[in-house]
C-alpha cells in the first residue's frame, strides 16, 4: 500500500508543478493585462506600471461601437533615447510616427537661442514624444498598436474591434 501512497503524493506534487507552471507561463506572455494581441507588444524591461484604462471609439454619437482601446501606462527611468532604441529594434521598419515640427516650435527654439547665444544644449536626448504605430499579426481593418515615449513615460494603446477583449 506505501507505494501507491507514494505514487498518488508524487502524481499530485508533479500535477501542481505543472499547473503552476502554465499559470506562471500565461502571465509571461505580456505584461499587459487585457491585451488582445498581448504575445506581440514588447514591454520594456525596466518599465513599472502605473495605470491603465480604457475607452470606446463611436461613429456617431450615441451609435454602436466601432472600436475599443485600452492604454497602459509605465514609468521609465532609463534615459528616452535608450528606450526609443528598443522599440526601433523591436518593431517593424517604418513604424516609427515622424512628427513634423511646427513653426512655433522652430521660432521659440531660434528666440531660446538668441537669448543665450552659444549655450546650445549638450544633452542629446529627445524632448518630444517618439511615437511607434504598427498593425499587429492576424489584426483586423482599423486595429492597431500604438506606442508613445517621453522623458520618464511609456505609454502603450492597443486598439481593437468591439468585443475581441475577454471581460
Amino acid at each position: 500500500m506505501r507505494p501507491i501512497w507514494r505514487r498518488s503524493i508524487l502524481g499530485l506534487l508533479a500535477l501542481s508543478v505543472l499547473a503552476a507552471s502554465a499559470c506562471s507561463k500565461s502571465k509571461k506572455e505580456s505584461g499587459l493585462p487585457g491585451a488582445v494581441y498581448g504575445s506581440q507588444i514588447p514591454v520594456y524591461a525596466s518599465a513599472v506600471f502605473e495605470n491603465s484604462m480604457g475607452g470606446n471609439y463611436y461613429e456617431t454619437i450615441g451609435g454602436p461601437v466601432t472600436y475599443e482601446s485600452l492604454s497602459w501606462f509605465f514609468k521609465v527611468r532609463d534615459p528616452m533615447d535608450k528606450v526609443v532604441a528598443f522599440y526601433a529594434s523591436r518593431l517593424p521598419n517604418g513604424s516609427r510616427i515622424e512628427e513634423e515640427r511646427t513653426e512655433s516650435k522652430a521660432a521659440g527654439e531660434a528666440e531660446a537661442e538668441e537669448e543665450n547665444p552659444g549655450k546650445a544644449s549638450t544633452n542629446q536626448q529627445p524632448t518630444e514624444d517618439v511615437r511607434f504605430k504598427y498593425v499587429p499579426t492576424g489584426a483586423e481593418e482599423g486595429e492597431d498598436i500604438t506606442i508613445s515615449i517621453s522623458p520618464g513615460k511609456l505609454h502603450i494603446t492597443e486598439v481593437v474591434k468591439p468585443g475581441k477583449r475577454k471581460a
